[in-house]
């Protein structure tokens, strides 16, 4: 990696840098669904759900028949949705389970980025981590994520 800035969003850094993530085995499933069925990040005690195309749907569950099920009852207008695949993807786990946020301070230019829940987290942890890389600011609600933490 080379860069005047690099952000690392996969926890996996390098031989200089350890940070304290673990594999955390998930099951995601693409699901086809009507346009707009869902329009912001969904998370309920049966999944986690965004949408990824105008009908592309990813949830992260436990089991593809209920996630199927749930989304069809959970949403108007969903008795079409259908499930396309089923994967086990292997999301990054920090050590305390809280995101680890923010630059490193040991390497000038790195920025961390690194969380559990990025199906849900993501569009808002983006918006804050460009917030601070673009317009400089210290973006307060991510005080207790910083890599200095450990």
């Amino acid at each position: 990696m080379s860069g005047d800035l690099v952000v690392v969003g996969a926890g996996i850094v390098g031989a200089s840098v350890r940070v304290p993530v673990e594999p955390s085995p998930s099951p995601l499933f693409r699901l086809r669904a009507p346009a707009g069925l869902v329009r912001t990040v969904v998370s309920t005690e049966d999944f986690d759900l965004r949408q990824v195309a105008p009908d592309r749907l990813i949830a992260a569950a436990d089991s593809p028949e209920r996630t199927l099920a749930a989304v069809r009852s959970t949403f108007h207008g969903a008795g079409s949705v259908e499930l396309l695949s089923t994967r086990l993807g292997a999301r990054p786990m920090p050590a305390d389970g809280e995101p680890i946020v923010g630059p490193v301070a040991e390497v000038p230019g790195l920025y961390l980025a690194v969380m559990h829940s990025a199906v849900t987290l993501a569009p808002a942890v983006g918006r804050l981590v460009a917030r601070e890389l673009v317009d400089g600011t210290v973006e307060s609600a991510l005080s207790g994520c910083r890599p200095d933490r450990f």
